[in-house]
Formats: structure tokens, C-alpha cells, sequence
């Protein structure tokens, strides 16, 4: 039997769903955090009730089972990808630098500027939560303030629906003007309006690897911390 909850990117809402499944029982818990130093916290509190824990697409500072996608290198080819394409500019939209994975994304990004030497300007950096709304605000910010740009590096899947929502219904003239690329989206989002790229990973392989690890925590045959990394794909 298995129950799927949702933290909304919320570490509240995440305390009480541990809290919840600490009072109903678990045999093994999938975790994808919504914070770093708090999540770190609620993954203690399964641990102490001998609740297994592994980590799914997102790492936490200490070394824990978990299946990844290498977010360093997918930003360094994304950007990489964008530079490729003659963007001299580019605006990075981000979510807390608190999350690893975004933090990972954000120094496989920066590398790849360095390493194509262009300036890597702090005025182009915005930050949003990690939610639709977030992602169509900046777009329209940055449509408003017409800032000097040729591309644009978002790195999460819902702040990329919400920027490309902002563009579809305001100023269908920014495709031409800007590269975008995103994070994870439905392959019809792309199928719909191709007029931008996006970085994704197997998801049958990931549920694969990490269904196969919590069974394995479960059953305790392997008593080793393991690492699956997933390596990114541009479409």
C-alpha cells in the first residue's frame, strides 16, 4: 500500500506529513525535501522511529541513499547549449540557494560562463519560490524593465510553466527575441510551442532506482549508502 503526499514546497506542511506518518507507521519513506537544514530535521525523526529513508532528485548535505540527477552538469550543458546558440546574456531564474540541487544548477551555470568567458553579472540572477506565479512574475519583470538579455536559464519545472505562460499570453515577440531553456516539462508543453528547450531525465529509470533501493532498505539487504546519479538530456 502506498501513500504519496505533498509538501507544496512548504517545510511546514512537510513537518506535518512527517508527523503524520510517524503516527500512522511506515515501512519506508521516499523523500523529495522542500528545504535543507529543516528536511534534515524530519529525516531524523523517521530514522529514530527505524523508518528507512531514501532521497529522490534532491541531495541534502550529508551523504544519504538517494537517486539524483547530476544538477551541476545539467545546468553546465544548458547553458553551455544557450552560449552555443549565440546568447551572450543570459538571465538565470533560480529558486533558494538553500536546495541543493539549485544550488549544484546554479555553479554548473556560472562554470559554463567562465568557461566560454562571458561576465557573469549578478543583476541577471532572479530569484523566485519554486511556483508558477514566481516564474511568471520575473518573466514579466524582465519583460518590463526590457533588460539587456538574449537568453534565459530557469531552473525549475513550475517557474518554467509560469514564464512561458507570461510570454504565451503577453509577448509572444520574446521567443524571437530571447533563447529559453528550461526544467522537466510535459513533452506536449513542448509539442505545443517548440520555440524553446528544456533539460529532463528518464523518470521511469529514477522510479526504477529508487523503488528498488526503498525495497532494499526495507528488506535490509543492503546496509551500504548508495548513489544513483541520472545523467541529464536536452530535448
Amino acid at each position: 500500500q502506498v501513500s504519496i503526499y505533498d509538501t507544496d514546497e512548504t517545510l511546514e506542511i512537510e513537518r506535518q506529513i512527517v508527523k503524520t506518518v510517524l503516527k500512522t507507521g511506515a515501512a519506508g519513506v521516499i523523500f523529495c525535501v522542500s528545504d535543507g537544514h529543516g528536511s534534515a530535521k524530519h529525516i531524523e525523526m523517521l530514522q529514530s522511529s527505524n523508518i528507512p529513508v531514501v532521497l529522490f532528485d534532491r541531495e541534502l548535505d550529508f551523504s544519504l541513499d538517494g537517486v539524483f540527477l547530476n544538477d551541476f552538469q545539467s545546468a553546465f550543458m544548458a547553458t553551455e547549449f544557450l552560449i552555443k546558440n549565440n546568447c551572450k546574456k543570459i538571465a538565470l531564474l533560480h529558486g533558494p540557494m538553500r536546495l541543493k540541487n539549485i544550488s549544484n544548477r546554479f555553479n554548473g551555470y556560472r562554470y559554463a560562463l567562465e568557461k566560454h568567458g562571458l561576465e557573469f553579472d549578478k543583476n541577471l540572477l532572479f530569484e523566485g519560490d519554486m511556483h508558477i506565479e514566481s516564474g511568471y512574475n520575473i518573466m514579466k519583470k524582465t519583460n518590463e524593465k526590457n533588460l539587456d538579455i538574449d537568453g534565459i536559464l530557469i531552473l525549475n519545472n513550475f517557474m518554467t510553466i509560469g514564464a512561458l505562460d507570461y510570454i504565451n499570453n503577453n509577448n509572444i515577440d520574446m521567443y524571437k527575441k530571447l533563447k529559453i531553456f528550461g526544467y522537466d516539462m510535459p513533452a506536449y508543453v513542448h509539442s505545443l510551442n517548440p520555440n524553446f528547450n528544456y533539460i529532463t531525465r528518464s523518470r521511469k529509470e529514477m522510479g526504477i532506482q529508487i523503488s528498488k533501493m526503498i525495497v532494499n532498505k526495507i528488506k535490509k539487504t543492503d546496509n551500504h549508502t548508495n548513489t544513483i546519479i541520472i545523467d541529464p538530456i536536452i530535448v
